[in-house]
């Protein structure tokens, strides 16, 4: 006869080791000895290294496919887009290879004096007057702060792009939870490529070569990423979205545009704004 068990959680009466309810599972004595702690240990990293693995060389090589397969279902055999890219930040976090997107003030500065906006100089140099600063103090402190939070302010992107995925695919008739996940998966890729993967390789290959270059500021790589962020964007658009190959080109061109005003505008001045009021 089957043992009716009464749930510590919601009170609901129910047999087996999980809640029908509320999924509570029912600990016995041995999920509380050690050894059963490392086979939860074990079966985890096993588990995500398998997920990982998978989720990463679709991500790289099927642009959208997990995506599509996602948003049609098929959710426990992949890493979830988002949860990719927060790793992805972690290791970022973790390992600074690049500076990346912690920028200079200076850079700061200068990128909105260029586009007519003067308004954070005029709050960086009241906040110099109001602390007591000198400009050598205001820069490090700024530097200190902005080091950590750029990297932590990166999980923005991922729903900014995800906004605008759906206004430039508004006729295909998805919901945001589906521009979302393949907002995840684009901006994975972005990172793990040009944050973790070809900074690890360029280093590599200047110290194998003994080249003192700054690739950063290369721009026949910068022109190779971008063509490369092209044909990545429009296979991911026609797979994902179920359109032609000129109309995902197209779109193609149009989120780029979008997503170098998210990355480097909004993204940049909601960092400057936080660092200053932080400081």
């Amino acid at each position: 006869m089957t043992e009716t068990i009464i749930c510590k959680n919601c009170g609901n009466k129910f047999s087996g080791k999980f809640c029908n309810e509320c999924g509570e599972k029912v600990y016995t004595d041995h999920d509380k000895t050690l050894t059963h702690l490392f086979e939860e240990g074990f079966h985890f990293f096993t588990h995500l290294d398998g997920k990982f693995l998978r989720t990463i060389r679709f991500v790289f090589f099927k642009p959208g496919f997990v995506s599509k397969e996602i948003s049609i279902g098929i959710r426990k055999k992949y890493f979830k887009p988002f949860s990719l890219f927060l790793l992805g930040v972690v290791i970022y976090l973790l390992f600074p290879i690049l500076r990346g997107m912690n920028v200079h003030v200076s850079d700061h500065l200068g990128q909105y004096r260029t586009m007519g906006i003067m308004w954070p100089q005029k709050w960086a140099l009241a906040k110099i007057a109001a602390e007591q600063l000198t400009e050598k103090q205001f820069v490090e402190l700024f530097e200190a702060k902005s080091e950590k939070i750029s990297k932590l302010l990166l999980l923005i992107i991922v729903p900014l792009t995800g906004v605008y995925l759906k206004l430039l695919f508004n006729r295909r008739k998805k919901y945001y939870f589906d521009h979302f996940n393949l907002s995840g998966e684009i901006n994975s890729f972005n990172l793990y490529l040009n944050f973790l993967l070809v900074p690890v390789a360029m280093n590599g290959l200047f110290w194998i070569t003994g080249l003192d270059l700054d690739y950063g500021d290369s721009w026949y790589i910068s022109i190779i990423l971008g063509l490369l962020f092209i044909w990545y964007l429009t296979v991911a658009f026609k797979r994902f979205y179920a359109v032609g190959t000129l109309h995902a080109f197209l779109k193609s061109l149009l989120f780029l545009i979008g997503h170098t005003i998210i990355v480097y505008f909004i993204y940049r001045l909601i960092l400057f704004s936080i660092v200053m009021l932080l400081i």
